[in-house]
């Protein structure tokens, strides 16, 4: 895919993001429902936040190219 594709991510949506070398699989959350401690700290609105499976860890930022469907 491209940089320039504009790519939706809904909420529920499976993704794989890729950490280092490694890919792995979450669900997208939906951005508009973050806790407003995260959100206060964006400097812009996230492409994608996303919940890995198995794990408390959210992450908010993900770079086009770091993350699939």
């Amino acid at each position: 895919m491209c940089e320039q594709t504009e790519v939706q991510y809904l909420d529920g949506d499976v993704v794989w993001v890729k950490l280092g070398s490694c890919w792995w699989p979450g669900h997208v959350k939906d951005v508009d429902k973050l806790p407003e401690e995260i959100l206060a700290s964006l400097k812009k609105k996230p492409i994608a936040a996303v919940k890995f499976f198995q794990e408390e860890t959210l992450l908010v930022f993900i770079p086009h190219s770091f993350i699939i469907l």
